[in-house]
């Protein structure tokens, strides 16, 4: 595995392409070294386009609990997390992933240091000395109040994958909305390839299936309401099994491929994150998206 991922990592010099990974991790709390990592996501980005290579990992920090804080922000409750692998256990495989690629995360020096902590308990060389570039730096040469992560999915109209995780934060999800991000800061548009691969990556993680014709946007049905995952399900039984597709429905499963480090818990709708979400998310949200977005970055003179 290691072979394969250092030939990967020689892409950039290869080919003249740029090998980039998009990461973000989830933690106990927030202070390196005294908190844990309980979820950490890489995802890989050639020339800004996400190639459908990625882990994800939960993390079991015990003895340390996340805060109430932390718990609140990503939900990874101990329980969930205790059957998760610790992070000296899939070190070697994270740090051959990454290599020797530039890093982009959204804060990234909260991210970088959290793993430099974790490599070095591990007995690991630090500090990690791949380029960097953080996206919330970038943002910061708009004239917005706030640039959280989150605000500027919302300024830029990206469609919002946290339904997978209940409205939680997850590493994962936040790597690729990050990933869209990257490429709206550098591109003053939005990217229906970068759209279509995090679909691809979304459907292959949550065992999903995304409708790419329906309009609209990820949404969450309110809890009032029959969930149209269940409904899904139900019609499911009805034709004899899971075999069949109902479009715009989706129901979560977590479903690692070879190498991901999940709890034994999670399991069809075990996520801590709750819920099964109904998405629904298109390429011509996207594009009208881009429209708009093109239209905000050009009024403010290049800001990206």
């Amino acid at each position: 595995m290691s072979t394969v991922l250092a030939e990967r990592a020689r892409i950039g010099r290869s080919e003249g392409r740029m090998r980039e990974i998009v990461l973000d991790t989830e933690t106990t709390g927030f202070i390196p070294g005294d908190d844990r990592m309980v979820s950490i996501a890489l995802v890989e980005i050639v020339d800004l386009i996400p190639t459908g290579e990625y882990m994800h990992m939960f993390l079991n920090p015990e003895p340390k609990e996340s805060s109430p804080g932390a718990l609140a922000v990503h939900g990874l409750t101990t329980e969930f997390l205790s059957t998760a692998p610790k992070f000296g256990q899939v070190a070697s495989s994270m740090r051959d992933f990454l290599g020797s690629s530039g890093i982009v995360a959204h804060n990234a020096s909260f991210d970088k240091s959290f793993i430099e902590a974790e490599l070095a308990a591990a007995g690991y060389k630090v500090p990690l000395v791949n380029p960097v570039t953080c996206t919330l730096a970038l943002s910061r040469r708009l004239p917005l109040r706030r640039h959280r992560l989150d605000d500027m999915v919302a300024h830029f109209k990206i469609p919002d994958l946290r339904a997978m995780t209940g409205g939680k934060h997850g590493a994962l999800v936040d790597s690729l909305l990050a990933a869209q991000l990257y490429f709206a800061l550098r591109h003053k548009t939005l990217s229906p390839a970068i759209l279509e691969a995090t679909f691809k990556i979304v459907e292959e993680e949550y065992g999903v299936s995304i409708s790419r014709e329906s309009p609209g946007s990820a949404s969450v049905p309110s809890p009032a309401e029959p969930h149209p995952a269940d409904q899904a399900a139900d019609l499911r039984a009805q034709r004899g099994g899971d075999g069949q597709d109902v479009r715009g429905t989706t129901a979560v499963h977590h479903a690692p491929k070879a190498g991901h480090a999940e709890p034994a818990g999670a399991a069809a709708g075990n996520h801590p994150g709750g819920g099964r979400p109904a998405v629904v998310m298109t390429v011509d949200h996207t594009r009208r998206a881009s429209a708009a977005l093109l239209a905000v970055l050009d009024s403010l003179g290049g800001a990206a």
